[in-house]
């Protein structure tokens, strides 16, 4: 709208400087609202569906733990110890 009726085909400085000031506050909205529908949702959620999630989000870590040990010792030594083999340090 401002680039058609308040100063056509350019942006003056005023307009950069007020888009520039705004920025900030629309990104702070966005996040302030995301949040607020988050903790809606999980208002919203039984104590099954929160247990199902903690323990899903315990899998994950508990995978990405075994990912790290994989990475640092190497593949074989996570296979070894998932079947009880005793592999020393």
């Amino acid at each position: 709208m401002v680039l058609t009726t308040i100063s056509p085909g350019f942006v003056t400085i005023e307009e950069a400087w007020l888009t520039f000031a705004f920025f900030p506050l629309v990104v702070i909205l966005a996040v302030s609202a995301d949040k607020l529908n988050e903790r809606v949702q999980n208002a919203k959620k039984t104590k099954s569906e929160l247990e199902d999630e903690e323990r899903e989000n315990k899998i994950k870590q508990q995978k990405f733990n075994l990912r790290q040990i994989a990475h640092n010792k190497g593949e074989d030594y996570v296979i070894k110890a998932a079947q009880g083999i005793h592999m020393p340090d």
